[in-house]
Order: C-alpha cells, then structure tokens, then sequence
C-alpha cells in the first residue's frame, strides 16, 4: 500500500490529465462529466474506438499499395492511422463488442427530428490512433496479428483522447415525411433509407472536363454503388493518398487516389 501511495504522489498525480477524464480525478465528478451534456438534443452514450484495428488501409510510405486489411509502420517510426465510419459500418461487426448494432441503437430514435420529421440528420465519426513501431524492422499489422503485436511490446498504440463526430442533415425528397415507427424502412438496421451506403469510389483526371471527377463502381463485395444520386452526399472515408505520418528517416509516402 506504502508503494502505492508513493507511486500515486510522486509519479501518477504529476502526470496531466485528459479533459474527457472525470473520474477519480480532484476538481472532477459525475457532475462534471455530465455538465457538458445539458440541454443537448442529442447526447450519444457508448464507446466510440478508434477507427483503425478492424478494417485498417494501406500505410507503409512506399509505391505499392498494401493489401486492405493491413498497413505497415517503419523501423523505429510511428504513424497515424483512422478512417471516417458511420453509426452502423459493417466494417466494425469484428470488434469485441457488436458496434453497429450499440451505437445505431443508441442514435437511432433521435435521428429524424421529432418537432419535424421531413428533416433528419445522418452520422459519422473518426477516432485515429498513433502506432509505433519499436523495433529494428518494418512492422505489418494485419487483423490477425496486430494483438499479438501489441502484447509483445513491437507495436504501440496510442489512441486519441477526442472523436470527431459529423452530422448531414437530409430532408425527405419522396413522400411527406420519414418512418420512425417500430418498422420504419428509414431506421432499419440493414440498410434503412438514413444509414450511409458504401461504395468503391475513385477520383481521378478527366481531360474532357480538364477537371478530376470521382467515377463509382460496383463489386461483389459493395454492390451498393446504384444507391449514387444527383444530389446525394459522398463522404471519402479513407482516401489512400497520404497518412499523418512521422517517419523517423523517411519522408510522408504517396499512394493511389483510391478510395472507398
């Protein structure tokens, strides 16, 4: 207990903390936590992990793209790495928790406007997190051994303290006003009319508009690309272009305007 304490006074209560962090915190509370959230419409209450672990593009600063479902962090160096998700993103089914199903429960009911239900408004979010690589080699984490590597110490991840949240707002085009009953086909968990379609997207130059245009295509594993309208929001969740990265010897790498 003596060892505690000391490590408490000396190491722990010297080290600052983060403005999310409420509990056992001097100065802080369960009213302070809550504070923040007063007299909000929305409040959403669960976890919001890091967008990286599960579904992760490529990063490894060279030419070649690497796989989907992998990215490679440099000797010695660190990167940071996370992609925009919706509420309901099959790409998070893996995590520990079932996430979809959490967070689009939680949000669910308070999508359509109740004081006016043409309107409504569609979410997404981003957490990033910063990994590092500790040894003397180039690390690839892929889904299947990114705990491995982080148990043994090669790999560290440090997640960000905050998420960004992004709100759409839509209006019902087609009838009068959205479905929030018990079987609305608007907030249906599998592929309601407001949860966000993934599409394969690609951005490139176009000489006949001497501009770059965004060109969509289907595949087997995203068929969903017939669901692009005129007037419809395209969201890049991740661009494949360049990553926050903080190479300890090599410069930021370039990738493939690709995206999805």
């Amino acid at each position: 207990m003596a060892a505690q304490r000391w490590i408490l006074r000396e190491i722990l209560d010297k080290l600052p903390v983060e403005a999310p962090a409420h509990g056992f915190v001097r100065g802080r509370s369960t009213v302070t936590n809550a504070a923040p959230h007063c007299r909000r419409d929305v409040v959403v209450n669960g976890p919001l992990f890091p967008t990286t672990d599960l579904y992760v593009g490529p990063a490894n600063g060279g030419a070649a793209q690497a796989p989907v479902g992998s990215f490679t962090v440099p000797a010695n160096s660190q990167i940071r790495v996370g992609k925009v998700l919706s509420f309901n993103d099959a790409r998070l089914s893996a995590a520990p928790i079932n996430y979809p199903a959490n967070l689009w429960n939680s949000i669910k009911g308070s999508i359509v406007q109740p004081s006016d239900n043409r309107y409504a408004w569609v979410p997404f979010y981003r957490r990033d997190a910063v990994y590092q690589n500790t040894t003397d080699q180039p690390l690839t984490v892929t889904a299947a051994n990114i705990q491995g590597s982080l148990n043994s110490g090669a790999l560290l991840r440090l997640p960000s303290p905050y998420a960004q949240v992004y709100f759409l707002p839509v209006a019902v085009r087609n009838r009068s006003t959205y479905d929030v009953s018990a079987t609305s086909t608007d907030l249906a968990a599998g592929g309601g009319n407001l949860l966000p379609r993934r599409v394969n997207v690609q951005i490139v130059y176009s000489a006949a508009a001497a501009d770059y245009v965004i060109q969509f295509y289907n595949t087997p594993a995203n068929p969903d690309n017939l669901s692009v309208t005129p007037g419809c929001f395209v969201v890049i969740s991740d661009d494949r272009v360049s990553f926050d990265c903080f190479f300890a010897q090599t410069g930021i790498g370039s990738f493939p305007p690709t995206g999805g």
